[in-house]
């Protein structure tokens, strides 16, 4: 391949070298191969923005499986100037007092915008953080906005700043809703979006929410209560005194505090987060001291959710989970013989395991392999949170799997108080002339390690599996307990 650089029409057009004297890269073969191709391809630099090139193959040419082209093929590959933009980086900043009153922003390729700078209060915060992210901050303040020529390097990423000093207090603090349109861009400029894109970006605002501050603030929420730390961006010290208030989406203050000598101010419990969608933006914390003011958004969570460091986390866990284990007399049995069975639970509260209180009833059902009910019933809790009943396996049971099912009835589910998710079931299956436990979970419901290393799941029920068999003419049931143990049946090696 031969490539020449077209651009300017002279007499002697500038051919494009190789980037490096290794030639083309492997090209892999078979179903794998590339479907297209580029001169990056071939061993060429990317074809810079705003030049034409000419692109030459020799009739030599020859494919993978030796037939050789036989003809001259050129192309005209005409490359566009890179896309146009304006960009703040982000919809939300924290710029720090001591950095002035001089906010930055990107643009490429746009020859003039028009911007916007208008200061927020408290009270306008939140419903101005709702507009805009409704909007994925494309939302420009009311009014035709300053114009503004910038200076361009056609294709360069370059820096400007947007003085936003008119919307902050004679201190330089305050909160600022900075927005610039794009206006023109230079001649030659793609108007098409980008693959993946239904927008080019060239007519849409691009707006922040920037905090001017010298007040840093770090919370954590939990549904048992929520720490707020106030600090000074430009030495760290804690800030005493500060007022600090937990705001709602409907714009309602629903606590208000001030930091002790150490910077903290300790919220109660509140109903904060949505247990299904925890990661949601539901609140913002604020904080304010001699007239300079700073807020945190509850979805500003990156890099510090509890799964980057390995840990589980699951609000359903606020509520009270049923642990325990059912478990019978023995192993083996027959059909129309009687298993006693035994029940031993623990509420599992964030304040640690506890007894659930004397008298506390149960719900016991049994189903066969065919999910059928074959029997239900209501145990009563003693003093040590257990239970222990009789039950009669069938003369003309059905064989297979029989499952047993505790549920407690005080269990809620904050989203759906209609499903009934379990601690854990047990299954048996065959293996060699024995029988090995594995986990089954139930329908609709995931399980993962949450406190304690335990298996976590929302609500409290407990399970156990009871297997009906026939062997030998024998007819037998075993029944495994949680935690799982090994059981056989009548004829097997122990």
């Amino acid at each position: 391949m031969t490539i020449r650089d077209i651009t300017v029409a002279t007499n002697e057009a500038q051919v494009i070298k190789p980037a490096t004297s290794a030639g083309p890269a492997t090209v892999e073969s078979g179903a794998r191969a590339q479907e297209y191709f580029n001169v990056e391809d071939a061993g060429f630099t990317p074809q810079p923005p705003a030049r034409t090139w000419r692109l030459r193959l020799d009739p030599s040419l020859q494919s993978e499986d030796g037939q050789t082209l036989g003809y001259t093929w050129i192309a005209l590959v005409d490359n566009a100037h890179e896309r146009a933009f304006v960009s703040f980086g982000d919809g939300h900043g924290v710029w720090e007092r001591s950095s002035g009153s001089v906010l930055p922003f990107s643009s490429r390729n746009f020859t003039d915008v028009s911007q916007w700078v208008t200061p927020l209060t408290l009270s306008s915060l939140m419903p101005t953080l709702l507009n805009l992210q409704g909007n994925n901050f494309s939302t420009a303040p009311d009014g035709s906005g300053t114009p503004r020529t910038l200076p361009v390097t056609p294709d360069t990423i370059q820096a400007h700043g947007i003085d936003i000093s008119s919307a902050l207090s004679p201190s330089g603090t305050g909160l600022v809703w900075a927005t610039v349109m794009p206006g023109t861009s230079i001649e030659g400029v793609a108007t098409a979006a980008p693959e993946g894109f239904s927008d080019p970006g060239q007519t849409r605002a691009r707006s922040t929410v920037v905090q001017a501050t010298n007040l840093g603030l770090s919370v954590k929420d939990s549904p048992q209560n929520t720490l707020i730390f106030v600090t000074s961006l430009d030495d760290g010290t804690p800030v005493a005194q500060a007022r600090v208030s937990v705001v709602n989406l409907e714009n309602t203050r629903i606590w208000q505090g001030t930091t002790d000598s150490d910077g903290i101010a300790m919220a109660p419990a509140l109903p904060l987060r949505s247990p299904d969608n925890s990661w949601e933006f539901r609140f913002i914390v604020t904080a304010e001291k001699d007239g300079d003011v700073a807020y945190v958004g509850s979805d500003w969570n990156e890099g510090i959710q509890s799964w980057d460091f390995d840990l589980g986390y699951s609000l359903e866990e606020a509520s009270p989970l049923l642990r325990g284990s059912v478990f019978t007399d023995r192993g083996v049995y027959k059909p129309g013989e009687e298993i006693h069975v035994k029940v031993i639970v623990r509420t599992d509260t964030p304040n640690g395991i506890r007894l659930l209180p004397s008298g506390t009833t149960l719900s016991i059902r049994t189903h066969d392999s065919r999910d059928r009910l074959v029997d239900e019933r209501t145990v009563t809790l003693g003093a040590w949170s257990t239970a222990e009943w009789t039950w009669t396996v069938p003369a003309s049971a059905t064989l297979g799997n029989y499952r047993v099912e505790a549920e407690w009835p005080g269990a809620a589910h904050a989203a759906d108080t209609t499903d009934k998710p379990h601690v854990a079931a047990h299954n048996l299956r065959r293996v060699h002339g024995r029988r090995v436990s594995q986990t089954r979970f139930p329908r609709g419901r995931h399980a993962d390690h949450g406190r304690g290393g335990g298996r976590r799941h929302t609500e409290g029920v407990g399970h156990c599996a009871v297997f009906v068999w026939e062997r030998r003419g024998l007819a037998s049931s075993a029944l495994v307990s949680h935690p799982p143990t090994r059981v056989w049946g009548i004829g097997s090696d122990p």
